[in-house]
This record gives C-alpha cells, sequence and structure tokens, in this order.
C-alpha cells in the first residue's frame, strides 16, 4: 500500500517539500509506523531545496530492471528529468 504524505513544489528557488500532515494518507501512514524521511525529520516544516536529495536515491538508467523500477513509480521507462531553472 502507498500513501501519498508529501508533496514536492517548483518554486523560485527550487524544490521544495512539504508535509500532508492534515490528511488521511499521511495518518494511516503513521498508523503503519512511518514518521518522516530521514533526511528531511520535520514534519512541520517546509523544506527548501530537496531535490539533489531525491535524485541520489534513484538507481542509474543502466540498471538491468530500471524499466520495471519506473514503472512501479508509475512513471514511463522514458521520463526524463525535468529542467529546472
Amino acid at each position: 500500500m502507498r500513501y501519498i504524505v508529501a508533496e514536492l513544489n517548483r518554486m523560485e528557488n527550487g524544490i521544495n517539500l512539504t508535509y500532508l500532515v492534515n490528511t488521511e494518507d499521511f495518518r494511516k501512514a503513521q498508523n503503519k509506523g512511518f514518521k518522516s524521511y530521514t533526511a528531511f525529520q520535520d514534519i512541520h516544516k517546509i523544506h527548501h531545496n530537496v531535490l539533489d536529495a531525491f535524485m541520489r536515491r534513484l538507481p542509474p538508467r543502466t540498471r538491468g530492471d530500471f524499466s520495471e523500477y519506473m514503472e512501479g513509480l508509475r512513471l514511463k521507462p522514458d521520463t526524463r528529468a525535468i529542467a529546472l531553472g
């Protein structure tokens, strides 16, 4: 089961993460043991410039099962990163 616990928003200064603490999905995730993402522990704060932390977590495109990985995230395997700036 997947729960939507936060959102990423593109702002002038980069990508920000905001936890969706007042949502049913967030409460369900907490009931299953979710606290926060390790790099962004304060669930009541807007975290600025978070894109690098998420990009480091992606596997390389050369990985043998990269297409399946992307499909598991409901993304087309040929999806490219968005340009920021």
